[in-house]
């Protein structure tokens, strides 16, 4: 639409806030107003990851970067150690959780009443708390089936207990 063309104007009913002035423009005929200001509650991803840090348990280490808090708990295996399960909050508070490096969906029974956006070190703490006092495994089933031919399904599925 060509707001200079007063058709279209007339058409969208803007025809009244416009005048004419002395140079033959077409001028919008406006009035001052207050501004009120509005204090808005804007969390700092980088105090958040300071705040985690300080207060997350031992069993969990701790990785920050600017785009990514990343939370890791780890199996150690004599000299080795690998990943049991990570959380990754991102700048933009979305939360994903990994159980051997596999993501566990937001239909997993995990994420119940949490929220989607983990913009709270005592949301970021109740997952924590809540994969602390629960044993969260990750089982790969495989099977070969049916009649000289080779099926192969590889699902992974999470256990809480």
């Amino acid at each position: 639409m060509n707001l200079e063309d007063e058709t279209d104007i007339l058409n969208c009913g803007f025809l009244e806030d416009f005048e004419q002035n002395a140079n033959g423009r077409t001028t919008l005929n406006h009035q001052e107003c207050d501004i009120e200001e509005v204090e808005v509650d804007c969390v700092d991803f980088l105090k958040l990851q300071t705040e985690v840090q300080e207060n997350i348990s031992q069993d969990f280490m701790v990785r920050k970067d600017r785009s990514k808090l990343t939370l890791m708990q780890m199996y150690s295996h004599g000299d080795a150690a690998s990943v049991k399960l990570s959380i990754e909050v991102h700048s933009d508070f979305k939360c994903n959780l990994f159980v051997h490096r596999k993501p566990v969906p937001r239909s997993h029974v995990i994420w119940t009443d949490l929220p989607l956006l983990f913009d709270r070190v005592s949301v970021i703490m109740e997952l924590c708390r809540r994969l602390a006092v629960n044993s969260f495994c990750s089982l790969q089933l495989q099977e070969v089936i049916n009649m000289n031919k080779l099926y192969v399904l590889d699902l992974t599925v999470f256990i809480l207990f």
